[in-house]
């Protein structure tokens, strides 16, 4: 398949009267690719809401995920999510009109970035308004402060409508802030998938608009990325999950807490009553904090981390108490390093972690062992079906030789890593491999 145009800028391919743009370098198409995109959108046509793609490595699979969604989904908003920063910018470099969006830690603060060059948005400050805490004029917003109720507002759970941000003035040009609106409004958001699990179940940005009916049924379910969800190395994405919503505090957090671990560390009651207690003991510290802060003008970092860690923690121990009293079964006990829960598998989680924020899934993977494996662990709850594609090397140029040089321990690595220097070079030079 070519392309029936090829600009400086793009290469415009048109397939069955739909419109897809690709960079100019993807001219043409590799007739894996082509049959690929055929199946995955033949799919889709027929209903099937999340497709897994197993190809191997080489295969250019980012390429057929953003053909078809050119082709399923071009007006809507949809999601590239992978693992790595480096994947996210090997994606942007292929495809530049995606916006990419990292983690917190990634942008500088605003007034800040020379002066404090390590102070960057995984630091922010940006917190309600609390007693004496100053606001300054660029941060004003909403009601007049002298409007707003009394000073133990902030810990009765209503709505807060000034803010103040130490690092950014105002606080709603935060470096963070604005890109993280801007790949919120794209057609393409580039996105690591740890991040966006965290954000569309805690932080809420990127969460599923749910409409409620008048007896508190869920009516219906619209994902913020209501065109296609990408998900590159999907074989990770259980592990990903898993490592999300278990909850781990190292016998120091425990101190600090005031916890104990479980009284019987293999009785489920136990567990129960553990994160029950856990859960009221972090609320309660969360506001004692709250009162505690709000006699401050001024907070310092440590004041903020140690009030967003708390908060962060009082939802982890609610949904905890919540997954163990409905399906204890589903979880097991670490104690080794203080206290640790885990889920079993990810399949209770993917409904509602996963599933309800994906309008269609393009799940791809290099190692896609078995699917119906994988859609029972993730809890796949929509209907689903397989592309596989074959590699298009010849069987004698992907032989896998073991050709061992030298041991790669921490010890040795004066020696070794010369060793395997020169090794690599040989390999590189070889026009016929002769491995012996």
């Amino acid at each position: 398949m070519r392309a029936t145009e090829v600009h400086d800028t793009h290469a415009l391919y048109l397939l069955e009267g739909a419109r897809v743009m690709l960079p100019p370098r993807f001219y043409e198409l590799r007739p894996h690719q082509v049959s690929a995109i055929e199946q995955i959108w033949d799919k889709f046509r027929e209903g099937t809401e999340v497709v897994m793609v197993d190809a191997p490595t080489g295969a250019g699979k980012t390429v057929i995920g953003e053909f078809v969604r050119q082709l399923v989904a071009p007006l809507l908003a949809s999601a590239y999510v992978c693992t790595t920063k480096g994947l996210q910018d090997q994606f942007i470099h292929e495809f530049p009109y995606g916006m990419l969006l990292k983690g917190r830690a990634n942008y500088p603060t605003l007034d800040e970035p020379e002066r404090f060059p390590k102070v960057s948005g995984a630091d922010c400050s940006k917190i309600p308004t609390m007693g004496r805490h100053r606001l300054c004029d660029q941060c004003q917003a909403g009601v007049p402060f002298d409007q707003h109720q009394d000073d133990d507002q902030f810990t009765g759970g209503r709505e807060q409508k000034l803010y103040h941000c130490q690092s950014c003035h105002p606080w709603q040009l935060c470096p963070y802030r604005v890109i993280k609106e801007i790949v919120a409004h794209s057609k393409l958001a580039v996105i690591n998938t740890a991040y966006l699990l965290s954000e569309q179940n805690f932080a809420g940005r990127f969460g599923a608009n749910t409409k409620v009916g008048q007896d508190g049924s869920i009516v219906s379910v619209v994902p913020h990325f209501d065109g296609m969800t990408i998900i590159d190395e999907a074989d990770t994405l259980e592990s990903v999950l898993m490592s999300t919503v278990s909850l781990a505090l190292s016998h120091k957090q425990l101190r600090t807490l005031g916890l104990a671990p479980p009284a019987k560390k293999t009785v489920v009651d136990s567990w129960i009553r553990w994160s029950k207690d856990g859960w009221a003991v972090a609320e309660q510290q969360l506001q004692a904090l709250n009162r505690e802060l709000s006699r401050f003008e001024e907070l310092d970092q440590n004041q903020i981390r140690e009030r967003r860690d708390l908060t962060r923690l009082v939802s982890q121990m609610e949904m905890l108490h919540t997954d163990l009293s409905e399906q204890p079964d589903h979880w097991v006990y670490s104690g080794e390093r203080g206290v640790e829960f885990k889920p079993i598998d990810a399949s209770m989680h993917g409904p509602e972690w996963v599933w309800q924020h994906v309008q269609r899934g393009l799940l791809m993977s290099a190692t896609l062992i078995s699917p119906e494996q994988l859609a029972a662990d993730l809890g796949l709850s929509k209907t689903w079906d397989v592309v596989r594609v074959d590699s298009h090397f010849p069987v004698e140029r992907r032989r896998v030789v073991a050709w061992p040089r030298a041991s790669m321990s921490y010890k040795t690595k004066e020696t070794s890593v010369p060793e395997m220097v020169s090794a690599v070079g040989d390999v590189i030079g070889m026009t016929e491999p002769n491995l012996k």
